[in-house]
């Protein structure tokens, strides 16, 4: 069986699906990864089979219209999420001539993409084959996101005779069962394990040097002094001053900056699936693989919900009582350390953690749901 998977405009899109994707080369099936500039190269990293097939950057996709003229994205919640929306679609749209020279080599049984990757249910669409959707968490696409696509695909979508984006044929679901809405469509459930670029581990990446408290902080894989700098440096400055061991999970451009700021402070890449169990909570903004992860862990969440999109497992993980999501506004130092105090001081929010990744331990392993997608490719 070949499939043709489907990267966003992020490392965190690669990232989210590997682990199936390497299950189903692990049962002797053939996958190629279909991605842009800014997420081919982690997926080599994580040793998935990579094509480029668009030049365009995320940046080009969030900022730029279809003609090339900008676009600043709007404020408000809905037309920050329809922007969203806007950028997945602007990004799909600028890879389909590439992939239409790739299929004709390379023909897939089937495609597999995330939530947000437009590109593989236009795909199966064209070609008459399955696709199949996999979750980033345990939320699905605001309506507002899946509109922003359809619009700017709305070209594209009429040469297929389609008003919107088709949808799977079969849906998995990652998240633990009890954070999934009741409204959403019926899904296959699976064991999800995170991937991260490995490195040469010191012992105290997984275990404990001392009895203080281990807060770890990041800003996601794609934070770095010109994106997303700014609210990792309110973060650290946040905790620093605690009585804690704090570990700054970033990328090395940024860590570069963060030794000349804050000495005596870690700041580097390290796998998060090794270093987050050995913590007692993770400070961090919106973000899918890093939310999974500490899920997965067990471990509670202080989430900065600096922007609309994303927030909904977010939310759901603070209403079960496993982490604090301090919304717009209220992303000051003294609320994060304040959440971070009253997580560490209240073990409840261990507890609820921990069923949580229990609950994510219980599901059927990847390799389950690459026998679903045999079935289906097969029909």
């Amino acid at each position: 069986m070949r499939i043709l998977a489907f990267a966003g405009v992020s490392a965190s899109t690669v990232f989210s699906l590997a682990s199936l994707l390497h299950a189903a080369r692990h049962k002797g099936h053939e996958v190629l990864l279909a991605a842009g500039p800014d997420a081919a190269p982690w997926a080599c990293k994580v040793g998935l089979p990579v094509t480029i097939v668009t030049p365009m950057t995320w940046q080009e996709a969030a900022y730029q219209q279809r003609d090339g003229s900008p676009w600043n994205p709007p404020e408000d919640s809905s037309g920050h999420r329809e922007h969203v929306g806007f950028m997945f679609g602007r990004f799909a749209a600028a890879t389909l001539a590439g992939l239409a020279d790739l299929v004709q080599a390379w023909r897939p049984d089937v495609t597999v993409g995330g939530p947000l990757a437009f590109s593989a249910a236009l795909v199966a669409a064209e070609l008459g084959v399955p696709y199949v959707r996999q979750a980033w968490d345990a939320g699905d696409p605001a309506r507002e996101e899946e509109v922003g696509g359809d619009q700017v695909l709305a070209p594209e979508l009429g040469r297929l005779g389609l008003n919107e984006v088709p949808d799977p044929d079969l849906r998995v679901e990652i998240a633990p069962p009890s954070l999934l809405s009741p409204d959403l469509p019926p899904g296959t459930p699976m064991r999800w394990a995170p991937t991260n670029v490995q490195c040469p581990l010191d012992p105290w990446m997984y275990r404990r040097a001392s009895n203080r408290p281990r807060v770890l902080v990041t800003a996601g894989s794609m934070a770095s002094p010109e994106h997303r700098g700014e609210i990792l440096r309110r973060m650290i400055n946040a905790v620093v001053d605690m009585d804690a061991e704090v570990i700054v999970a970033t990328r090395e451009s940024m860590a570069e900056v963060l030794h000349d700021e804050r000495r005596g402070v870690f700041a580097g890449w390290v796998p998060l699936d090794i270093v987050a169990p050995t913590c007692d909570v993770i400070v961090k903004p919106v973000g899918n693989v890093s939310l999974m992860t500490a899920l997965r862990a067990g471990v509670p969440q202080v989430t900065l919900a600096e922007q609309y999109v994303l927030i909904g497992t977010t939310r759901s993980v603070a209403d079960r009582g496993a982490g604090i999501m301090l919304p717009p506004g209220e992303d000051t130092p003294n609320h994060v350390v304040d959440a971070c105090r009253k997580v560490l001081a209240n073990p409840s929010f261990q507890t609820r953690a921990g069923e949580l990744a229990a609950e994510m331990a219980s599901l059927p392993p990847p390799s389950s749901v690459v026998a679903d997608i045999e079935r289906l490719a097969r029909t």
